[in-house]
């Protein structure tokens, strides 16, 4: 049976498009011709002066690109050329951004950095390829792993965002505070609640025998990391030394 497209997904992949190209075209002010070809990067020589952190940072910032693409092609294409899509329009959409620094004073196009980009999206992509053919189909169709985002999910999500950047403007002592409560409230509300239906269902049809191993760890990791966060919260804001007072 042929996957349900994931509207999510695309919604997903066209905002990480625009951040992407915001990032690269930042401080967007300036723009001005030198009579230069856009593309004269391409065939320039390599750089003679660039950082590793660089590198790295045109690779990692590609990597959710070439993931979320492949997911937002769903159901079609599907397997090698998913990938090569992906990697092509990632690659594209670097080559483009890059030419568009030409026309920015305090940007500078380069070959490196497109080949970090492109190197990134073919490996988001490979990723994106093995969480959409394996990780989902234990449980259920790789369209399916959007299905969480309803209504009231999502405006669970942007309530919770927007009382996290509250608490973040919080000093640390009663941030800590608010934090170690909630935890605690939230782990009294999960106990008491009732047995949600949907998850016996899945369970019943899930073959769990496959993946006891993981099935344990989720398990283990569910009931301990209320605690072990309680303890990362608090522990900084008792432990912080107080500054010393100038002579």
């Amino acid at each position: 049976m042929p996957g349900r497209s994931s509207p999510l997904a695309r919604y997903l992949f066209a905002a990480y498009v625009l951040l992407v190209a915001y990032a690269s075209l930042h401080p967007l002010v300036g723009w001005r011709d030198l009579g230069l070809s856009p593309f004269a990067f391409l065939t320039a020589p390599w750089p003679r002066y660039y950082t590793a952190f660089d590198v790295a940072a045109n690779f990692v910032g590609y990597l959710p690109l070439g993931a979320l693409a492949v997911l937002a092609m769903r159901p079609a294409p599907g397997g090698a050329l998913a990938i090569a899509t992906a990697t092509v329009a990632g690659t594209l959409l670097s080559v483009g951004l890059e030419a568009l620094q030409t026309y920015l004073p305090e940007r500078i196009p380069s070959n490196l950095d497109v080949l970090a980009n492109g190197a990134g999206t073919l490996v988001g992509a490979l990723a994106g390829h093995a969480v959409r053919s394996f990780a989902f189909a234990i449980l259920f169709e790789p369209a399916d792993a959007f299905e969480w985002a309803t209504p009231g999910a999502l405006t669970g999500l942007a309530i919770g965002g927007v009382a996290a950047l509250i608490a973040l403007e919080l000093p640390r002592v009663p941030a800590a505070t608010l934090a170690g409560l909630l935890l605690m409230a939230a782990t009294v509300l999960v106990n008491i609640a009732p047995e949600n239906p949907y998850l016996a269902h899945t369970l019943a049809l899930w073959p769990q025998g496959h993946f006891l191993n993981f099935n344990g760890l989720t398990r283990l990791v569910s009931l301990v990391w209320p605690f072990a966060a309680l303890v990362y919260v608090m522990l900084p804001a008792g432990t912080r030394a107080t500054p010393a007072s100038p002579a």
